[in-house]
Parts: C-alpha cells; sequence; structure tokens
C-alpha cells in the first residue's frame, strides 16, 4: 500500500508501534520493494470446464484470441484466450483434479465474466445466439443499459 506518491511505503498494519510515536521495522526477511513490484506479473482467472475446446470455441466468438493450448493435437486440457488485454485460462476438471489436487468447481455460479460493451442490446442478442440464457434482460443501470448476468452452462 503506498503512502504518498513518492518512494515511502506505508508500514503493514499488523506491525505494532514501540513506544510514543515511534515504529519499529524489521525487514530483514522481506524482498526488496522492487523485487516485489517484478515478482508476479500477468494474471488471470482459470475457469474449469467439462470441455475445453466447447467453452473456448464460445469465448472465440466473442472475439476472444486463443493464445495458448495444450496438448496442441487432441482433446485440450487447458486453453487460454485474450480479449482486449484480458486473459481467461479454461481448465479441464479432470486434468485440474488428476494433475494438480485440486477439487474444481464446474457447476453453479463459480465466477462471472465480465464483458464490457458499447450496445448491450446488440450484445445480449449475441449471447443468446451463442447459446447463453439471459438472468436477467437488458435494463436501465447508472443512467445506461446493463444486464445483471447470463447463465453459460452449455459452455462449461
Amino acid at each position: 500500500m503506498r503512502e504518498r506518491q513518492d518512494d515511502h511505503l506505508a508500514a503493514p498494519p499488523s506491525l505494532a508501534h514501540q513506544g510514543q510515536g515511534e515504529q519499529s521495522l524489521d525487514l530483514s526477511g522481506l524482498l526488496p520493494v522492487c523485487a516485489l513490484v517484478t515478482m508476479f506479473k500477468a494474471p488471470q482467472v482459470v475457469l474449469f470446464s467439462r470441455d475445453v475446446a466447447h467453452a473456448a470455441a464460445f469465448y472465440r466468438a466473442l472475439g476472444f484470441e486463443e493464445v495458448f493450448r495444450t496438448p496442441t493435437d487432441g482433446v485440450p486440457i487447458h486453453i487460454d484466450l485474450v480479449l482486449d488485454g484480458y486473459r481467461i485460462g479454461l481448465a479441464s476438471e479432470d486434468s485440474t483434479r488428476e494433475d494438480h489436487g485440486l477439487d474444481p468447481v464446474v457447476t453453479g455460479q463459480r465466477a462471472a465474466v465480465i464483458l464490457w460493451t458499447d450496445d448491450t442490446p446488440s450484445a445480449c442478442s449475441r449471447l443468446v445466439e451463442l447459446g447463453a440464457t439471459p438472468l436477467e434482460g437488458p435494463h436501465p443501470w447508472l443512467d445506461r443499459c446493463s444486464s445483471r448476468g447470463w447463465q453459460t452452462r452449455t459452455v462449461t
């Protein structure tokens, strides 16, 4: 958390104050701030799917570009797609369980993928064409047209 627009960082709230107005910071076990900033990169959300290829086809139809697939031949267990700098991953339910020891949730409302548009009615029509089911149709929200959500069980 930045304290100001310069190189001073605010102390973590968990550090105890010592004395009157004095604070003792033991930073010996921490990496330099510049290392923390560059340690992580390219965050993405991964959705679990029973049919990764089918789910990827849905997102490609919305304008996403496929940028990664494994394996490159045969039934994919993971596909990454990008739209306007936003990267989304689709991972096979079986591979997630067998290769990584995780217990993926593939039913119910487990995540939301938000797509902004300047033409909500047309975008909603396109989603219906692709097999999505609206939870509610377009409606006014904050002086513009919005839609609350879509069920896309057929693409997972």
